[in-house]
């Protein structure tokens, strides 16, 4: 988007900048993982292990897990005039590093017993914020945008904050009948037996950073020659990186039992 870019009025009659949907090559996301696993079931035993190493840096996150893919701009063609501070290069939302999952079962006769130890590594979440971008010493003049949005800013590393690695170990008993040609079953299972409580969503968590743009009290800044003061361009909230609710922590210790019929 440059001052080259069509206006267009909304039904109201509102005059908006035209934006367009491109390719850019400016834009990077970049996986690596390993995956190892192994199983042995000797007679009644069932052993087996899956470990995943992973890394997921880049500039665009491109995808969450509420929206699916989503479109974002390159700031190198929104606003260039405004936009022409570097996007950071780092851990993305869904980078964590490991994840490992190792179970043993047996069978006594018509009597399952499985155990099952989890741990997953912490996920990335950054501080950033949104910043204006009008109103620094030195900013450039409008040169014709019906409007200018304001930036986002990373006060810290993209994806240097990390959640807590978390724990987990379940047990499940099954029970197996055999009834004129069908199975009546029962199974119990006992999960996070051990009542960890690690915090382990990013989303779920206090990350609001205010600026000049929602803060009038805080200075604006030049993202691309400034260093911002925190206090002075930027302040965290006093709940910064803490839960929000009961939904950031892992699933409590959890008791399940199901019935059923199989024929």
């Amino acid at each position: 988007m440059t001052t080259s870019t069509r206006k267009a009025d909304t039904p109201l009659g509102i005059p908006v900048d035209l934006s367009l949907i491109r390719n850019s090559n400016n834009l990077q996301r970049h996986y690596r993982g390993v995956l190892l696993q192994a199983r042995w079931s000797p007679r009644r035993f069932d052993l087996g292990a899956h470990y995943t190493w992973s890394k997921l840096r880049g500039n665009d996150e491109g995808e969450s897990a509420n929206a699916g893919a989503i479109t974002n701009a390159d700031p190198a063609l929104f606003y260039p005039e405004f936009f022409n501070y570097a996007s950071p290069i780092g851990y993305l939302q869904g980078d964590q590093r490991h994840r490992a999952r190792v179970w043993a079962g047996r069978e006594f006769g018509p009597l399952g017993v499985t155990l099952l130890h989890s741990y997953d590594s912490g996920l990335a979440y950054s501080m950033a914020g949104a910043i204006n971008l009008t109103r620094y010493a030195g900013a450039p003049a409008n040169p014709g945008y019906a409007s200018i949005p304001n930036g986002l800013y990373y006060f810290s590393g993209r994806g240097a904050l990390r959640t807590s690695a978390a724990h987990s170990t379940d047990l499940a008993l099954r029970y197996r009948l055999a009834i004129a040609g069908a199975e009546l079953f029962a199974q119990g299972d006992l999960l996070n037996m051990f009542n960890n409580d690690a915090i382990v969503d990013p989303q779920r968590l206090g990350t609001t950073v205010s600026t000049a743009a929602t803060v009038t009290t805080l200075q604006p800044f030049n993202p691309a020659t400034q260093t911002p003061v925190e206090g002075v361009h930027y302040q965290r909230a006093a709940n910064f990186g803490q839960p929000l609710n009961d939904l950031a922590y892992q699933r409590p210790r959890t008791y399940r039992v199901s019935f059923g019929v199989r024929f």
